[in-house]
């Protein structure tokens, strides 16, 4: 019959490559595996696809949710949280528009970034006009025109102070993504809470420090933006206190153009 060999004999040469082979295919799957997990998370970016050249331009994504987006139940829930200052009707407060049908207001467009679903501005925040008939409560667009009803120094002042307030905690903003109709799987739970959170709060903390410079400021009014002010202080970090910036400075706003054959 066969000899049965001890398992504490040592291996043989072969045997030894053999298994030295199969760590090395071992390793390189890990790696493979391990690779393809991060870039489908960490790296790589899904937008969503727009049926029309002009849903493309109403809520096609330009790039910003990257750097400055909102998860999109963040976003969602916000309105839910602070209904006490935005009533019924949420972002519309601030003169956003949501065609029926739609998931999110005009000018807001969606991306997954790190695995997560972002939201944030694109061109036709502010540049789709709206207008009513006398005697009529319907509401027609115009892609292109001014955004005439957008008020959004109010809007970025509301996020400022949702930023500092120390209401805002993980536990109300699952509460507010439960009242915006988000049903989470407890992967998506832990990660709003653990991860989504801390960085939207420490986040709308610094855009707070960066542009405290925005209550000194005069109304910009609907229709209306500074332009330029907010983005020296946030992307050059320019002075924007009292002694380095006057009064002549300081309030540059404007209106929004038209950008029809543009």
């Amino acid at each position: 019959g066969a000899i049965m060999s001890d398992r504490n004999d040592p291996l043989s040469p072969v045997e030894q490559a053999v298994r030295k082979r199969r760590r090395w295919v071992w390793a390189i799957l890990i790696a493979v595996l391990a690779w393809l997990i991060y870039w489908l998370v960490a790296v790589n970016q899904y937008v969503v696809a727009q049926k029309s050249e002009q849903d493309h331009f109403l809520h096609g994504s330009i790039g910003a949710e990257t750097a400055s987006g909102l998860p999109y139940w963040v976003f969602k829930a916000l309105p839910e949280i602070y209904r006490d200052k935005l009533g019924d009707e949420g972002w519309g407060r601030f003169g956003l528009i949501t065609r029926e049908g739609d998931d999110l207001p005009i000018g807001i467009s969606r991306r997954v970034v790190t695995g997560v679903e972002r939201v944030w501005f694109n061109c036709s925040l502010c540049h789709v006009g709206s207008y009513r008939l006398p005697g009529s409560d319907r509401q027609y667009l115009i892609a292109g025109a001014p955004s005439n009803n957008l008020r959004l120094q109010e809007m970025i002042v509301f996020l400022i102070e949702a930023g500092r307030d120390p209401g805002l905690t993980s536990d109300a903003l699952m509460q507010g993504i439960k009242a915006a109709g988000g049903d989470l799987s407890w992967p998506e739970r832990l990660i709003y809470r653990h991860l989504a959170f801390p960085r939207v709060k420490d986040r709308l903390q610094w855009v707070g420090e960066r542009l405290a410079f925005i209550d000194r400021q005069e109304p910009w009014g609907p229709g209306r933006v500074d332009t330029f002010n907010p983005y020296k202080a946030i992307q050059f970090n320019f002075p924007m206190d009292q002694a380095h910036i006057g009064a002549a400075a300081l309030n540059g706003a404007s209106d929004y153009p038209a950008i029809w054959q543009q």
